[in-house]
């Protein structure tokens, strides 16, 4: 079993959280760019151009029960229905298509229950310690990375002074810092996202 990508995994929002209930996948955040994997083998059955809230997207099936989404590709993958996919295949790369805030992978895992497809938490299938270069990720649900805080502007200018809060909600927090401003800056010139860790304190405040 293979990882979706080949870069340290970050969780930005999780399957079906207390604030995403309806949410049928997990959030995987990376820089724009980066390989997005078949975590098995098996066979195209659907890919999508960049409509809709999942963009440019793929569904690979693996047997008669069960396949894997992978959304918000920076491209329509170059696949067609049918096609032959190994495990570790490269099927695209992470963009912002679709209905996104930051780069990410939305990745999903559904099963054929009496004849419907229903999501299933798809962090079972993910090894957080098994990931190139023989990194190792932490993954805390319970801080910063099941509901990722996000930048939102306030005023009319879109350049206005940012603050930290949630971008669902609209609900801001606190200012950024100056370093967090920076690091903002470099990270929006990448195309990639970015991560500020709230105190426990402030986190209660999304």
């Amino acid at each position: 079993m293979s990882n979706p990508l080949p870069v340290p995994l970050r969780v930005m929002s999780a399957w079906r959280s207390k604030t995403r209930p309806n949410h049928e996948g997990v959030d995987l955040a990376a820089p724009v760019g980066t390989p997005v994997l078949s975590v098995r083998a098996g066979r195209v059955r659907r890919v999508t151009s960049d409509v809709g809230d999942a963009g440019n997207s793929i569904i690979i099936q693996h047997d008669a029960d069960t396949e894997t989404r992978y959304n918000h590709l920076r491209y329509r993958p170059g696949f067609k229905l049918g096609d032959r996919i190994d495990e570790g295949q490269q099927l695209g790369v992470v963009g912002m298509t679709g209905k996104t805030t930051a780069p990410h992978l939305h990745f999903a895992r559904y099963e054929l229950r009496n004849s419907r497809w229903v999501d299933v938490d798809p962090l079972t299938l993910l090894n957080f310690a098994a990931v190139a270069g023989g990194n190792q990720t932490t993954f805390n649900p319970t801080i910063e990375e099941e509901d990722m805080p996000v930048i939102i502007y306030e005023g009319p200018d879109p350049q206005a002074a940012k603050k930290l809060g949630d971008i669902r909600t609209g609900k801001a927090i606190r200012s950024l810092t100056a370093a967090e401003g920076h690091a903002l800056r470099k990270a929006e010139a990448r195309g990639a996202a970015v991560f500020i860790t709230l105190t426990a304190a402030e986190f209660k405040k999304l």
